[in-house]
């Protein structure tokens, strides 16, 4: 579920080296996070070798790689520019891995109410400057909107044209 949640929060690009020793920027999920992840699942006392640890993010960042590629392909077929959430929930289909699907429509959902909440936070954090820049209250603001909006209704009633100036 941690991966899938990764896949569906971002993708980070992280440096590699090919054989030829010049720089690439290749897809994949950050070291520590996939190993923390691995950890928890394991019993107390239990360590994971620098090889195994190795091991388990290359097969994380290939299930990745695959899932993107197939959620690609399903997004080919509905002609669409974006990958969603469906066409992901049909790539593991596809991929005959339906085993993670009830997971993956869980991520979905918390993504979406994350990203979501983040955009009000947002909203609301840009609405707070606007106040502080103004020396006005949040209440003070909101006051002043409500009147320039019932001004504008009157001129558009009375078919006055808009004031100059922003």
């Amino acid at each position: 579920r941690e991966v899938l949640s990764l896949l569906f929060d971002s993708q980070r690009r992280i440096p590699t080296f090919s054989v030829s020793g010049m720089d690439e920027e290749e897809t994949g999920l950050p070291k520590s996070t996939v190993v923390k992840t691995a950890t928890e699942y394991l019993p107390a006392g239990i360590k994971i070798a620098p090889e195994a640890r190795d091991l388990i993010l290359q097969c994380c960042n290939e299930f990745v790689q695959l899932l993107g590629s197939e959620s690609h392909t399903q997004s080919m077929v509905d002609k669409s520019g974006t990958i969603k959430p469906e066409h992901v929930f049909a790539a593991l289909s596809a991929l005959e891995m339906p085993e993670y699907l009830d997971q993956c429509k869980e991520a979905a959902v918390d993504s979406s109410a994350a990203v979501k909440d983040k955009a009000k936070r947002a909203k609301a954090g840009k609405l707070e400057s606007k106040a502080k820049g103004m020396n006005m209250t949040m209440e003070e603001l909101k006051a002043l909107q409500q009147k320039r909006l019932r001004e504008a209704a009157e001129r558009m009633a009375a078919g006055a044209a808009p004031p100059p100036g922003p």
